[in-house]
């Protein structure tokens, strides 16, 4: 007991050990700096002592200049210059240079090759790219560092480089390991072996180095410890080959329908929690486990004691990959197996980690026995994690296990039972509610005069076609507010406060209350639905629409109105468009009823375009008087994905295209939303008045961008296209943010396919988008940025107007791996340094990293507050 009570004493004096994180794992490991003793380099043989292994550091210039091997190199020649790192690490890269020696040096390695040993391994291992070669690029010259990002990385103690070459040459060298210490502890793992997917898709461990069987890998590290994490296409092949990082079981190659996973430690460990990275792509018959039993050995021939049991709740409805972390309650073991159930055909993981400590030497080792009570604590996906306190070990006598089976087995039909009970009155009750109410989606066909009336400034929501973005007053109309010295800006700020963002059963009570004036007006529209056809007089709601107002004695009070219950929105939409939930985020908005806009309310203006989505169309509403008329647009809708165009109805916000709602009549039906393009598109408005936009005016129009984005993060939605081409300028500059881009044949060179997907704006996506097709609300504040870019740079170039296509999705690349070879965008010339360091952080490799709209707006407000300031 004091041996114990002291071990854990000591606990916290020993560093705990994390999942790797390959962009802080890229640093010089001793060489250069000297860090490495000299007696830790070593070599086969020196051609004299002036150029021996301790001269062969990275841009040191000491001695003879270098290290050079007594033998001049060619096939068959073997030298090495061999690094002892004392400790394992994971090597992710190796830099290069020759002997310059002050000029006098002419000796370079062309090319070499490397090799590897750590504690556990018999014997030395070739290592090996992701396409299996083994010879590496080296120098052309004797002064010119090459470095390179080792894909896939390796955990070595000793690390050897070998010079090579076809022909006979003099060789010598400088070099420098780059890497990070492995704090994990994980020696080895045992799996069992798989055949790939299918030709062309490398699903098995092909980076394991250990020994290989025909039935199962043993005594080596590969994929699942290397910190490299899968896509979430794993058939995409994004520059290393289809499948990387990714190892998957078939179930039936496993009778017993589970996969059996053992992985070794250097020492033995306090575990707290263990997290499996794993694939969901449920449509290819992927699933995570539905099960995970998880056991502890000391000394890895018994695994008694308790055992974890977890299971995971099937999620059929969201296919990107993630992590799954079990909580481990403090085991202590060297050894754990993991039993992972299949749920599907395929189990696919591509990392493996665990947070555990290293305990003291001097920790008593436990008694191990074949035979032992086993504790199973069962986690569901929504259960709260029980401690271990309220369990304890209580021995049963073996007369009374029949008893307990048939008290087990009562229970269990009782439960089942209720359980029973309760799925049909629930599903009689369904049935009910279906029945005493329209079954129809659209419940509301408008006439001209109520769908005007929805459009009128209620409740401080702004009139369509003019009115500030966030203020309750009007505009000035003089569109010389942006050019004159003496400009009356709209001041965002002073009535930011006044508005603040409503909760969404503020939204749909108060956005009904505008349609359905009062009672008698609800109960006709509800009425006219189910007994008329869906046409509706335009030209009489017209005669009729300057002699009704909307009275606050008409309102109805605590009504509300949904239009499918609430369950149904626990799972987000099938999305069409660019506006979506955000991938693993709870779905939060509200779908609200679509209002039907008759056909002959609607004069077709244009065809702006169509794409792989849909079409969308300009229209002009009837004259409501003698002057005045209303723009909207007009987008074809799937009929699969109403739903979509609910959730889109139920937002309000001052900078967003508001949805007006559908028209039923064509096929497929159209989505009608405002056009509120006074000015056109940003776009235009920046290239048309160059000459003329004050900084100021930019930084307003900023201002309304990021309040517009805020709200939608505040509903974890994403923008998949925001961009200055979707920002729509109205009146006295204000913006909403629309989703009509990608349908203009204007912008048609801004979108690209990228590995079969449809094609995507990626000049203004984020890495993970373009690589991973994963988008979050930080992938906005990434095109947010680079919007942000546009406006300041008044839209004279394209993002990376010196890239191609290719080479944008190569940058990529380079900014996945944490590469030294990715582009930034520059600095515009009118930009303040402090605006374009946020900008810089909306572009940070680490989604966490960056920031959110709310501190964005934040930041803009406060700016858009100074320029006011300054007029």
């Amino acid at each position: 007991m004091l041996l114990t009570l002291f071990g854990l004493l000591l606990m916290s004096t020993i560093q705990k050990a994390s999942s790797l994180y390959l962009g802080d794992c890229h640093h010089p490991l001793g060489m250069e700096s000297g860090q490495l003793a000299d007696a830790f380099i070593t070599a086969s043989s020196s051609y004299v002592p002036n150029v021996g292994p301790q001269n062969g550091r990275l841009k040191v210039e000491r001695a003879g200049g270098g290290w050079c091997p007594k033998l001049q190199i060619e096939s068959g020649v073997r030298e090495f210059l061999q690094v002892d790192l004392q400790t394992t690490h994971l090597v992710t890269g190796v830099a290069t240079q020759g002997r310059y020696d002050h000029g006098r040096g002419q000796e370079y390695a062309e090319e070499y090759t490397l090799e590897y040993w750590r504690p556990g391994l018999s014997d030395w291992i070739q290592y090996r790219r992701w396409d299996g070669k083994q010879v590496i690029a080296g120098n052309s010259d004797t002064s010119t560092v090459v470095s390179h990002r080792l894909m896939p990385p390796f955990f070595a103690t000793q690390i050897r480089i070998l010079p090579h070459s076809v022909h006979r040459r003099t060789v010598c060298l400088r070099a420098e390991v780059l890497g990070c210490p492995y704090l994990e502890g994980v020696v080895s793992y045992k799996i069992p072996a798989e055949q790939s997917w299918e030709p062309g898709i490398e699903l098995g461990d092909v980076t394991y180095d250990g020994e290989r069987h025909s039935t199962h890998l043993a005594g080596g590290l590969g994929r699942l410890t290397d910190g490299l994490y899968g896509g979430d296409n794993f058939k995409l092949d994004i520059g290393f080959g289809k499948g990387n990082g990714w190892v998957a079981w078939r179930n039936d190659s496993f009778p017993r329908n589970y996969v059996e996973l053992i992985f070794e430690f250097d020492v033995i460990r306090n575990f707290s929690s263990i997290s499996i990275f794993a694939n969901n792509w449920f449509p290819k018959n992927v699933q995570v486990f539905s099960k995970a039993n998880i056991q502890f050995s000391i000394g890895g021939k018994y695994y008694n004691g308790r055992t974890v049991s977890y299971n995971y709740m099937p999620d059929l409805s969201l296919e990107n990959a993630r992590n799954i972390t079990i909580n481990l309650h403090h085991h202590i073991a060297k050894f754990v197996k993991l039993h992972l159930h299949f749920a599907s055909r395929w189990i696919m993981l591509s990392e493996v980690t665990f947070e555990s400590e290293p305990l003291p030497q001097n920790y008593s080792l436990e008694l191990e026995t074949p035979g032992s009570v086993e504790e199973i604590v069962i986690f569901s996906g929504d259960a709260v994690d029980l401690s271990w306190d309220t369990y304890g070990t209580i021995a049963e006598p073996s007369g009374s296990q029949g008893s307990i089976e048939i008290v087990i087995g009562v229970l269990t039909a009782v439960i089942l039972l209720l359980l029973s009970v309760f799925t049909i009155i629930l599903v009689l009750s369904r049935r009910q509610k279906l029945h005493g109410s329209p079954t129809t989606i659209l419940r509301n066909p408008l006439n001209i005069k109520d769908f005007f009336l929805n459009l009128t400034s209620v409740n401080g929501m702004v009139p369509v076609g003019g009115g500030t973005p966030c203020s309750q007053q009007a505009p000035p109309s003089d569109p010389s507010m942006c050019f004159s010295t003496e400009a009356q800006y709209v001041d965002i700020n002073a009535t930011a406060e006044k508005d603040p963002i409503r909760s969404d059963d503020e939204y749909i009570e108060k956005d009904c209350m505008n349609v359905f004036a009062d009672d008698d007006i609800y109960s006709s529209n509800v009425y006219s639905l189910q007994n008329t056809p869906l046409k509706a007089s335009c030209a009489q709601s017209v005669h009729s629409l300057g002699k009704q107002t909307l009275s606050s004695e008409h309102i109805p009070k605590k009504k509300r109105y949904h239009t499918a219950p609430r369950d149904k929105h626990r799972v987000p939409p099938e999305a069409s468009w660019n506006i979506s939930p955000s991938m693993g985020q709870p779905y939060r908005c509200r779908e609200v009823e679509l209002t039907v806009v008759p056909r002959e309310c609607l004069s077709v203006l244009k065809t702006l375009g169509s794409c792989h989505i849909g079409e969308v169309v300009i229209c002009e509403t009837e004259e409501v008087d003698d002057d005045k008329t209303l723009h909207v647009y007009a987008r074809s809708q799937r009929p699969e994905c109403i739903r979509e165009l609910r959730m889109m109805a139920g937002l309000s916000d001052p900078n967003l295209v508001r949805v007006l709602g559908i028209c039923t009549e064509p096929n497929p039906p159209w989505a009608v939303l405002e056009y509120p393009a006074d000015l056109g598109d940003l776009i235009k408005v920046l290239q048309n008045n160059c000459q003329t936009l004050k900084y100021s005016c930019l930084m307003f129009m900023i201002t309304q961008i990021a309040s517009g984005m805020k709200y939608l993060e505040s509903k974890n939605l994403v923008h998949k296209d925001l961009a200055a081409r979707n920002c729509l300028v109205g009146s006295s500059y204000t913006i909403k943010i629309a989703d009509i881009a990608i349908c203009n044949p204007t912008y048609q060179k801004d979108y690209s396919e990228i590995g079969g997907r449809p094609p995507a704006p990626i000049r203004w996506l984020p890495w993970e988008s373009i690589l991973l097709d994963r988008y979050t609300c930080s992938s906005s504040v990434w095109a947010f940025g680079v919007t942000v870019w546009e406006v300041l740079s008044l839209a004279k170039d394209k993002p990376y107007p010196h890239l191609t296509n290719d080479q944008v999705i190569q940058n990529a690349e380079h900014m996945f791996y944490d590469s030294e070879l990715q582009v930034q965008l520059s600095k515009p010339v009118m930009c303040p340094l402090e605006v374009y360091e946020i900008m810089t952080d909306c572009w940070k490799r680490d989604q966490a990293l960056r920031p959110t709209f709310k501190h964005i707006y934040k930041f803009f407000k406060q700016k858009n507050f100074d320029c006011l300031g300054e007029l």
